[in-house]
């Protein structure tokens, strides 16, 4: 009985692992190499995912605060709505410290999408300084267990917003200047 625990969990890690890595979107939660292609084309609101910038999250207002100006000026530039969440820790910062707003974080969001809108595809797009296991290990893992109870849940991960190992890229700077 261990042995098959242990290749069961062999086969999830695997599958996290595949799940994780850095390509084009390859099944109901995966990576995509742009932003925002998947709007491009003719689609319709309807078929367009739900886009999310998304940090770690944090206890301080002012982490909350920062992330949402960046959402709206990443959502001027592209023209639709960005949604700033946190994936965990911001809920815990009181609402009359963020202008009477709570802060939203992962999954309560997306489940009040579902329930509000019907929406059932998500972009994740980090706001991480570099690949982070918070994105790329702990948020597959959270969606495989919400898709046991929500199978047409889709969420795609775009890369993290900084390469650091591209000297030219300077596009979040540019918009925080």
């Amino acid at each position: 009985q261990e042995r098959g625990a242990d290749r069961n969990r062999g086969r999830e890690d695997s599958q996290l692992a595949a799940l994780s890595g850095r390509g084009r979107f390859f099944g109901r939660i995966g990576t995509t190499s742009g932003f925002p292609s998947e709007t491009a084309g003719g689609m319709t609101e309807e078929e367009t995912p739900c886009t999310l910038l998304v940090d770690n999250g944090s206890h301080r207002a002012q982490s909350t605060l920062n992330l949402r100006r960046v959402a709206a000026a990443l959502s001027e530039k592209v023209g639709r709505k960005i949604h700033p969440v946190s994936l965990l820790h911001s809920t815990r910062v009181d609402p009359s410290e963020l202008d009477d707003e709570p802060a939203q974080i992962f999954e309560p969001f997306i489940k009040a999408q579902r329930e509000k809108h019907g929406t059932n595809s998500f972009l994740v797009v980090p706001l991480f300084f570099g690949h982070s296991a918070a994105i790329f290990e702990y948020l597959p893992q959270r969606v495989m267990e919400l898709r046991a109870h929500w199978p047409e849940l889709e969420v795609r991960i775009a890369p993290c917003m900084v390469d650091l190992d591209d000297p030219g890229d300077t596009g979040v700077a540019e918009i925080l200047a």
